[in-house]
């Protein structure tokens, strides 16, 4: 197993204390050897999911990321119980869980059909023009459904979305507080996909750490709804776009991230996918 060989803040792995050690006790995932996604390709021990939680709370504790990110939820254990509570504060955005889910050592895989999850997150706990998201994928596919979003019917207040669409020859879409989108012809929608609003006129995408679009998409306002998870919030019928995204993490950030900041959270959500056996 994987060991990041990191320390939290002065705090050996494993031992307590810091982001990690709140999450894991809130989880009630010991740091020993109980098994977890037993008989799977995913089976871990309690102490090894440790240790792959510390080395992501790591890099966020070390660089003082905590206050640019609302929630991360790492999907990590294999249930919904576990996959629920988001790492940065697990007494903040759990999430609820709607329809036909599967919750293993893969992450989350919504049906598509009406699968979604309430964050509870909303307009105001987000910032207009520095939104971003982050999400691990570990399934290529084609849809017209979301990875996530939140949407109202007030005009110009927007949509925040991430689709790949058939029907636009296999583009990634997004809209990120606009009512304009911002778009890529990708080969597939695997790994990392980071969506960042870097000011009131610019949108960014990356795949992993590669800058693939940059486009000028006026920010004109964030939708009145919560955001869903695996769908899109919406007034008149409330979730819509259902999804069948395999997400291995996802990430919502309410800053702009540097370069250097970026590219070193890219590096320890991939480690933090190959100790958790699901790296693609």
């Amino acid at each position: 197993m994987l060991n990041l060989g990191l320390g939290i803040k002065g705090k050996k792995l494993g031992g307590g204390g810091g982001m990690a050690a709140t999450f894991m006790d809130t989880l009630g995932i010991a740091n020993d050897a109980t098994t977890y996604n037993t008989g799977t390709p995913y089976e871990l021990t309690g102490s090894e999911l440790w240790s792959a939680i510390e080395g992501l709370s790591t890099y966020i504790e070390d660089n003082n990321l905590q206050d640019k990110i609302v929630a991360l939820h790492p999907y990590i254990g294999g249930t919904a119980t576990f996959h629920k509570y988001n790492l940065i504060d697990p007494t903040a955005f759990e999430l609820t869980f709607y329809g036909g889910y599967t919750h293993d050592g893969r992450g989350i895989v919504p049906n598509g059909t009406n699968a979604y999850a309430d964050t509870g997150i909303s307009a105001s706990d987000l910032v207009q023009d520095k939104t971003g998201f982050n999400v691990y994928i570990r399934n290529n596919v084609r849809t017209n459904g979301l990875v996530y979003g939140m949407r109202d019917d007030l005009g110009g207040l927007g949509y925040i979305e991430h689709y790949p669409w058939t029907l636009f020859s296999g583009r990634i879409f997004t809209r990120l507080n606009s009512t304009a989108y911002s778009d890529i012809n990708t080969a597939n929608s695997i790994k990392n996909q980071w969506i960042q609003r870097e000011d009131a006129s610019t949108v960014k995408i990356y795949k992993d750490k590669t800058l693939v679009s940059t486009r000028a998409r006026a920010s004109t306002g964030i939708a009145l709804r919560n955001l869903y998870y695996s769908a899109s919030s919406f007034a008149a019928t409330g979730a819509i776009y259902y999804g069948v995204y395999n997400q291995a993490l996802i990430m919502v950030t309410k800053d702009v991230f540097t370069t250097v900041e970026r590219e070193g959270m890219i590096d320890a959500i991939n480690a933090f996918q190959l100790a958790m056996l699901r790296n693609v």
